[in-house]
């Protein structure tokens, strides 16, 4: 991120050394020495200097207080910007007044005007033409300022209205592949490892059935990753990955669709001949099943954790119900809530056996 901070901060550094280089060339042109020029024209534009690097400087502050793995990352990042546009800043209201005061010379009005080509002479009309007109729109504007003012406070004011209202969206990263599914599978506590692989490899043989689908892997017996990984004969986690192409709305469907199949005791399905549906259905007896799309941008910057998870605990599964219920309802008021958008959670039903757990080792499966 160092070197992708001084790439960045190529152009800006060179920034206030040229418009001090040029405000000293506009005081030579007046006649004046080239120690006089210097002085004068780095001190008539200091301020304005000094703001603009300050105003640059503090853009990147808020970036130095990112906590977490992302502050360890954007950190060096902003401090070299910054540095490399501090360090700039001094060059130049300290070395190039000294340096244009020893190189930069009046240029003598005997000596001939440099020759210019077509090209130079029609740019030379058109820049004229700019310049005059930017400033009698600059003198009317200083001269009505009420007007300016109002005006300038009005496009603030329409642009808080806008964003306010949704007609201007605003977001911390832009929508990346949600064409990745993961689908989690809880059998019954106590259920063997084997029935376990078997209900998983049985949901997977389904699953490939779906043209939307591309590649299908499973890890059976296992939940969590890395430090925190543990094995749970009961659970497997199919991650799935669609089409190209597919977003966040098709993905969603995907989801529901899924849900309505898992969730059927009987019936035809479009996808599974009578028998494979019967397997599924039979397979699918007692087992949870759990699905929500996959932000690959989301995941990274949350490490691992979803944008929003709750989870509710209690001993009857009607009153569960009833309070889940109630708690959709609630977020559903919340303003900008998009639930095609987010992240979606499933779950068939069914019916749960407690038993103690097997205790037999994890079986992790990629196809």
């Amino acid at each position: 991120m160092t070197l992708g901070g001084l790439a960045l901060a190529v152009g800006l550094i060179v920034d206030d050394a040229v418009v001090v280089i040029e405000n000293i060339s506009r005081f030579l042109a007046m006649r004046m020495s080239p120690e006089d020029a210097a002085e004068g024209g780095t001190a008539q534009i200091l301020g304005a200097v000094i703001a603009s690097s300050i105003t640059v400087v503090t853009v990147f502050v808020p970036v130095l207080l990112i906590p977490g793995l992302q502050g360890l990352i954007f950190g060096p990042f902003a401090i070299v910007v910054m540095s490399a546009v501090a360090i700039s800043l001094l060059v130049a209201v300290t070395a190039v007044p000294m340096l244009s005061a020893e190189m930069l010379r009046r240029r003598d009005e005997t000596a001939a005007a440099p020759r210019r080509n077509g090209f130079g002479n029609a740019f030379d009309r058109a820049y004229g033409r700019l310049a005059s007109g930017y400033r009698r729109v600059l003198a009317a504007s200083l001269d009505r300022p009420a007007i300016v003012l109002s005006f300038a406070f009005a496009l603030i004011a329409i642009t808080a209205v806008a964003m306010h209202l949704g007609v201007v969206p605003t977001e911390i990263f832009p929508p990346s592949d949600t064409r990745f599914v993961q689908l989690g599978l809880q059998t019954p506590n106590g259920t063997p490892l084997a029935i376990t692989n078997h209900v998983s490899q049985t949901v997977e043989n389904a699953l490939r059935h779906d043209p939307r689908v591309v590649a299908v892997g499973a890890t059976v017996g296992e939940v969590g990753s890395g430090g925190t990984a543990r094995s749970i004969t009961n659970r497997a986690t199919l991650q799935i990955t669609l089409t190209p192409g597919t977003d966040g709305s098709a993905a969603a469907a995907f989801i529901s669709d899924w849900r309505r199949r898992l969730s059927r005791t009987e019936g035809s399905d479009r996808l599974l001949t009578a028998r494979e549906a019967a397997r599924l259905h039979s397979a699918m007896v007692g087992t949870i099943a759990r699905g929500q799309t996959i932000d690959i941008v989301q995941r990274q910057i949350s490490q691992g954790q979803t944008a929003l998870e709750m989870e509710i605990y209690g001993p009857d599964l009607a009153t569960l119900q009833s309070v889940s219920d109630g708690v959709m309802a609630a977020i559903s008021r919340i303003r900008g809530w998009r639930p095609r958008q987010e992240r979606h959670q499933l779950a068939t039903r069914g019916a749960r056996c407690d038993r103690p757990h097997a205790r037999e080792p994890a079986r992790v499966r990629h196809r």
